[in-house]
């Protein structure tokens, strides 16, 4: 039992290396560059506001990224830089190699990145699920044939298949925001970008939403999860931090969450898990740094005895 556990625990510690190691060291292909970047509010009237402070930051195909940071860092600023929505006052963008600058260019980065945000009852632009899924393939002039294939495998992409008839003023809001994520991948994004989307969620409507975008990335979905709640990010193979407008930490999960007390002076604080393993620590248990879920903490407690 106890060799188990050990192998158990030893096999979750090399998978989460060798998977920073791949995403970061080895072979993946760069989907995003900021370079330089600075984005400022009001800019006409000196001194303006500085959302963003000379950030510099790449996003890989295939990854699962976290971004964090408490409420006014510059997050949800970052998040509309990624497709267009802003334009930087200094500094690029580059996605797949094209400048957001570049008006020619808005179109393809946009079917590129694909904007999933905090409110699901925002996004809802038809009276049928179906129909609010197409809409976005719909206006680029698909055949009738092509868009119901798309239709049908972005509903099933997020478990909402048996909803299609559904009228989506009557879904929870964690379907809501399921539906919201199948429009964005009916268009065939190769990044989606989660701003706040759990947000206006109860615990089950998050979990719902958690559930499926983990599973969206390990189907090759490149996602960019932006949040407050840093138990979001427990699978994110790696997490910025972002305060004030300047990127603070950047590594893998278990890195950034020794950083306790500096996330807490920003108000961010660790997952539950994480913080009994610290607590442990100090009391002279000897845990491993890689401790993030429950069952983990569980199977190092018993390596241990």
């Amino acid at each position: 039992m106890l060799r188990w556990q050990y192998s158990n625990w030893w096999r979750r510690t090399l998978k989460r290396a060798f998977a920073y190691n791949l995403f970061y060291k080895i072979t993946m292909d760069k989907l995003i560059e900021v370079k330089n970047v600075t984005f400022m509010y009001d800019e006409e009237n000196e001194p303006g506001i500085k959302a963003l402070d000379n950030i510099n930051l790449e996003i890989y195909k295939g990854e699962f990224l976290g971004i964090a940071g408490r409420n006014g860092s510059g997050k949800s600023t970052l998040a509309k830089l990624l497709n267009g929505l802003h334009l930087p006052n200094r500094g690029d963008v580059f996605v797949m190699g094209q400048n957001t600058k570049d008006e020619n260019k808005l179109l393809d980065i946009r079917k590129t990145v694909g904007m999933v945000f905090q409110n699901p009852d925002n996004q809802m632009v038809a009276t049928i699920v179906e129909e609010d899924v197409a809409f976005g393939p719909e206006n680029l002039g698909l055949p009738r044939e092509k868009l119901r294939q798309l239709v049908d495998e972005s509903l099933k992409a997020v478990g909402m298949e048996k909803f299609k008839d559904k009228k989506p003023h009557k879904l929870s809001g964690g379907q809501k925001q399921r539906v919201a994520i199948a429009g964005v991948l009916a268009m065939h994004p190769d990044l989606i970008v989660l701003d706040e989307a759990t947000a206006m969620l109860d615990p089950s409507g998050r979990k719902e939403v958690l559930a499926t975008v983990k599973r969206l990335n390990q189907e090759g979905v490149s996602i960019v999860m932006i949040t407050h709640y840093m138990e979001e990010l427990t699978e994110a193979n790696r997490i910025i931090v972002i305060d004030e407008g300047k990127c603070v930490l950047e590594g893998p999960p278990c890195e950034v969450f020794r950083k306790q007390e500096l996330l807490e002076q920003m108000r961010l604080g660790v997952p539950e898990i994480v913080e009994i393993s610290n607590a442990l620590r100090r009391e002279g248990v000897k845990l491993s740094n890689n401790i993030l879920t429950m069952d983990e903490l569980v199977d190092e407690l018993c390596r241990l005895a």
